[in-house]
């Protein structure tokens, strides 16, 4: 906590302290005035204090000085004090608005060592009205002086402890602000996530179970219809598992016991009539969840879309294990893209998302009647 923090706390409290001086000196100043015993001239005291006043107001301007440049502009307006109180001890009554004068402007150890030397003003005031109290008054004005500075450092020292725990309550209140920022920012990538997941695994299932449930009935004999009908139920089963799994948050089930080849095309291949190839190229190496997560479901949404799209009789999957990162290949030997490709729907946007996310790109490479192909690069450092 440094001194300005405490000088602060002072100021705070100034404009009461301004109050009582100016109240003070214009009591003293009537006092002495109106006094119908006195037959001094009342010019010298009305000027006199009209000085001090005007030395007070100038120090509402300043706001940082050097010790001894304080010394010197206390200095001042004391030894106007001292005129006025030599001139009628009625003036006394202003210490009262000097003393608190000190503490608001400066630091707490030169505004003690500046108490100090009002108080010899003080002192040596009083021995003028009365030279046999000289001692006692000396005793009595030590005393208050040492109250006084002992009064001081413990009021610091509460405006400290004020001042610090004010600084720790706004320090929780950032941390409060800062958490739930990062919590709401969290919520949102969960929500994405979420979303992604959904669409990857809920969603085209449903679309896989009613293509081949409109297939069955479309179908031109029994047979053809059973296998479609297979297919849903077996589509519906996936489905169902996923769900569980997605609810407890495990790693992909369709990779669960077993390779990325085995749970990537042939169940596909075999529901859509299309023929499909697995490829594994260069030395396999184990995958992250998060890595293997985000192939799976690329793929996932690619066949899909080569199913509902492409018109494809042939697609070829190639995973390559290349030094610091993973190539995915997913080509068909469809109709192509007949759309640009940033005229894109849900799926790709989340593709790419999910592959950014682990820092890596994703590209498509397609031109009408000419088939698409999708490539997928995953950096492996620091999986």
């Amino acid at each position: 906590m440094d001194g300005k923090t405490l000088k602060d706390a002072w100021v705070r409290w100034s404009g009461v302290w301004h109050v009582v001086f100016f109240s003070l000196c214009t009591l003293a100043l009537g006092l002495v005035v109106l006094d119908p015993s006195s037959t001094n001239d009342p010019i010298l005291p009305i000027l006199l204090t009209g000085l001090l006043m005007a030395w007070y107001a100038v120090s509402l301007r300043l706001s940082t000085l050097p010790p001894l440049g304080w010394v010197a502009f206390f200095a001042v307006g004391w030894a106007i004090w001292y005129a006025l109180a030599g001139y009628n001890p009625a003036f006394m009554l202003v210490l009262s608005g000097l003393f608190p004068h000190v503490f608001i402007l400066t630091g707490l150890r030169l505004a003690v060592g500046l108490a100090l030397m009002l108080n010899t003003l003080v002192l040596l005031q009083l021995q003028r009205i009365n030279a046999d109290l000289t001692a006692t008054w000396m005793l009595i004005m030590s005393v208050a002086w040492a109250g006084g500075a002992l009064l001081g450092y413990y009021i610091t020292a509460i405006i400290r402890q004020s001042q610090e725990r004010q600084t720790l309550i706004e320090q929780l209140k950032e941390a409060q602000t800062t958490i739930a920022a990062m919590e709401r920012q969290a919520g949102i990538a969960h929500e994405r996530r979420l979303a992604g997941e959904l669409h990857d695994t809920i969603a085209q299932g449903l679309i896989g179970i009613v293509t081949h449930l409109e297939a069955a009935d479309a179908a031109a004999d029994d047979a053809a219809a059973q296998r479609y009908s297979d297919g849903a139920k077996r589509m519906a089963r996936e489905n169902l598992r996923e769900v569980r799994h997605f609810i407890w948050e495990l790693r992909p089930p369709a990779l669960e016991g077993r390779k990325f080849e085995e749970a990537s095309g042939p169940s596909w291949a075999h529901m859509h009539g299309v023929s499909a190839e697995v490829v594994i190229t260069g030395s396999p190496q184990l995958l992250s969840p998060a890595h293997e997560l985000a192939l799976l479901r690329v793929t996932q949404e690619a066949l899909a879309n080569v199913g509902k799209h492409a018109h494809a009789h042939f697609v070829t999957i190639t995973l390559s294990y290349v030094p610091n990162a993973v190539l995915l290949d997913i080509n068909d030997d469809g109709q192509g893209l007949t759309l640009p490709l940033n005229v894109v729907g849900y799926g790709l946007i989340n593709m790419r998302e999910r592959i950014e996310t682990l820092g890596g790109t994703l590209s498509i490479e397609s031109s009408p009647h000419d088939g698409t192909t999708l490539v997928v690069e995953l950096p492996l450092n620091g999986k």
